[in-house]
């Protein structure tokens, strides 16, 4: 979750068929999103690494990340994971960090909230700014990973 920057539900709901190794994507459906529209999701190296870690514990879940039962892991779970490694920070924090790092990084802020999957407010734009900027998040969200692996 920390290193997509994606929403919390939508990590704990990850599928493995919406993982694209090869491709570097991962491909959240409409359903699974706020917005309601099917959100493409650059993997970083580190995304990556944590994913091939993840498959290898997989015990042929269609989830990757599943609780014990089988099912997707509840909220309290993962933030007592954190608190159990004294991480002192919310889920919800982590997207809070990543968009004040883009910000402060220089990142322009549209493809900051496209990271965000945070869709503008504008019609005008929506109806003329139609690219996902796929490519621009993916050299953001790579930057972003080198951020919090060094620190």
């Amino acid at each position: 979750m920390v290193l997509t920057a994606v929403r919390p539900g939508e990590a704990r709901g990850a599928l493995w068929d919406e993982i694209d190794m090869d491709a570097a994507t991962w491909t959240i459906p409409a359903e699974r999103m706020k917005a309601g529209r099917e959100f493409a999701v650059p993997l970083s190296t580190g995304a990556l690494d944590v994913l091939k870690k993840a498959r290898k514990l997989s015990d042929k879940s269609p989830l990757v990340f599943p609780s014990r039962t089988g099912r997707t892991l509840a909220p309290k779970t993962v933030s007592r994971v954190l608190q159990i490694a004294g991480v002192d920070s919310t889920l919800h924090g982590f997207r809070s960090s990543a968009r004040s790092w883009m910000a402060e990084s220089g990142i322009p802020a549209e493809v900051a909230e496209a990271c965000l999957a945070h869709v503008p407010k504008s019609r005008v734009v929506q109806a003329y700014q139609r690219s996902d900027l796929l490519e621009r998040r993916a050299e953001v969200l790579q930057a972003w990973r080198d951020y919090v692996t060094t620190r």
